[in-house]
């Protein structure tokens, strides 16, 4: 162990959970305006080293204390504890203990899918609110048995679904539901997708501590716990609930079935979680959901009493280990234009060409010339390339856009922060946790027992009133109105074509 943690409050325990909690969390229950809330971090591997202590917790340092960290692992703990600057930083490898001891208002759960549970009842019972990576349980009764808990003892839950506080993502839901920007959503397509075997090796020259060792007697396992189903619930759950939360959210609702497939294809060693998953979701949408949208007749064939019936949408997801074309990211497929999300990175939308031609029909009869119905397969702008239209998130177009994928991890634990001080709701909250993990569980599901796997709506019913999981920012930025000044100019552009073309077959007729 280094100096650097020796010279802390190193707290030895000699059990992984031998400690029992006596007593509830330290929580003053209201803040003075420039106190810090007292954060306790249990697990302090690769996603709480990078994704939370070296990225959200520290640039907002100035509303959150980490005053404990905890990791079974004498490898995680050294390098977690370095990782923050305070000598008065305490460090323990039970986090029953640290629970006990320390005055804390909230704990970040950044352990493998498998401990989740428990731990997050446990902190919830000692009156803390938690954040907790996703997904949230390993299963669905225990997701739902935590919104539960959550009502009884009056705290939240924060999942790790980054994407709620990506201004990219909040954008795009902003345009779609309150700018109708994409018309009705007909389908969805995401993926994730890399070429590595998503093993991890032991860190070089590092030897196992005694304790380490009865602690984790399979170290293998410990450290590569997502490619195993008794510790995680594979490609699903680790990355397709981002995705699928993604979905969900544009929908304002869950879907209502899936089918898929998937196998241990290519990294053929000892793991038992699927190394390839392809998934469709299927969801009902009825008048008074969220995510329903009306249309206008296209066609003289379409049937009026019909079309705004309910109807179905779909999503194709897949992700895979063998091909990392594409990567990862969501198109969201609407009748009117597409938004695609890359990497959590950019938003680019896709203006469809019928919408644009029927908009300039309607200006040039509005004009009093008769125009003759066109059909188009090429984008719009142009077909050339097929190129979208960026949707900024900045007034200041300098904005560097590498660091927008970081944001939304400074912005989760920003919110986080306020949330606690005014006793307030997160965004992705316990009811987000929920769906999410219902999704993957059902996918695997579906994958495992090879069919299609209906899903009851009444998963999400509860006889308390449960938070809003699809709540949205409007995100300020030069779009929608230099986005819509743009096609509006085409539409104009398109209209004056079209009367031209009507003056002309006029006067040679």
């Amino acid at each position: 162990m280094s100096s650097d943690v020796t010279r802390r409050n190193f707290i030895k325990t000699t059990g992984a959970a031998v400690g029992i909690i006596t007593t509830a969390g330290f929580n003053a229950g209201s803040f003075a305006a420039n106190e810090k809330i007292r954060l306790g971090i249990i697990g302090t591997g690769k996603q709480g080293q990078i994704a939370h202590i070296g990225q959200g917790l520290t640039v907002n340092k100035d509303q959150i204390k980490i005053v404990a960290t905890c990791d079974i692992w004498s490898y995680n703990r050294e390098i977690g504890a370095n990782l923050i600057d305070d000598t008065d930083l305490s460090v323990y490898v039970d986090y029953k203990e640290m629970v006990d001891k320390e005055e804390l208002d909230a704990v970040l759960i950044a352990t493998p899918l498998y401990t989740h549970y428990q731990i997050v009842m446990d902190c919830l019972d000692a009156g803390l609110y938690v954040f907790c990576e996703k997904t949230m349980t390993m299963t669905i009764e225990e997701s739902r048995n935590i919104v539960e808990k959550c009502n009884e003892t009056g705290k939240f839950v924060q999942i790790g679904h980054q994407r709620h506080y990506n201004p990219y993502y909040n954008k795009a839901i902003w345009l779609a539901n309150d700018k109708n920007m994409l018309g009705r959503i007909t389908h969805i397509t995401a993926q994730w997708h890399r070429n590595e075997s998503w093993r991890r090796q032991l860190p070089k020259n590092h030897v196992p501590t005694a304790q380490d060792m009865k602690l984790i007697p399979d170290m293998n396992k410990h450290i590569n716990w997502r490619l195993y189903n008794d510790m995680s619930a594979g490609l699903m759950t680790e990355l397709g609930t981002h995705q699928l939360d993604v979905a969900s959210w544009f929908l304002g609702s869950i879907p209502t079935k899936v089918s898929g497939f998937g196998d241990i294809e290519y990294w053929r060693d000892d793991r038992d979680a699927e190394d390839h998953t392809v998934l469709i979701y299927e969801w009902s949408v009825k008048p008074g959901d969220r995510g329903f949208r009306t249309i206008d007749r296209r066609s003289r064939d379409q049937k009026t009493t019909r079309i705004n019936r309910p109807y179905k949408v779909r999503m194709t997801y897949s992700s895979i280990c063998t091909n990392a074309k594409s990567h990862y990211g969501e198109l969201i497929q609407g009748e009117r234009g597409a938004f695609g999300l890359v990497g959590e990175q950019s938003l680019q939308f896709y203006a469809e060409p019928w919408y644009q031609e029927f908009l300039a029909a309607k200006a040039a009869r509005a004009a009093g010339k008769q125009v003759a119905a066109k059909t188009s397969n090429s984008y719009i702008p142009g077909a050339a390339g097929n190129a979208g239209i960026p949707i900024s998130v900045y007034t200041d177009e300098n904005k560097s856009t590498k660091y927008d994928v970081w944001m939304a991890n400074h912005n989760q634990w920003a919110g986080f922060a306020n949330d606690v001080k005014t006793n307030g709701m997160p965004k992705a909250n316990q009811i987000t946790g929920l769906i999410s993990a219902i999704c993957g569980h059902k996918g695997n599901e579906a994958i495992r027992g090879g069919g299609t796997v209906e899903i009851d709506p009444e998963l999400l019913a509860f006889n308390f009133e449960t938070p809003d999981p699809h709540r949205f920012d409007e995100v300020e930025g030069p779009e929608p109105k230099e986005t819509m000044e743009r096609l509006r100019k085409e539409e104009l552009d398109a209209a004056r074509k079209l009367i031209e073309e009507a003056e002309n077959a006029e006067a040679k007729a």
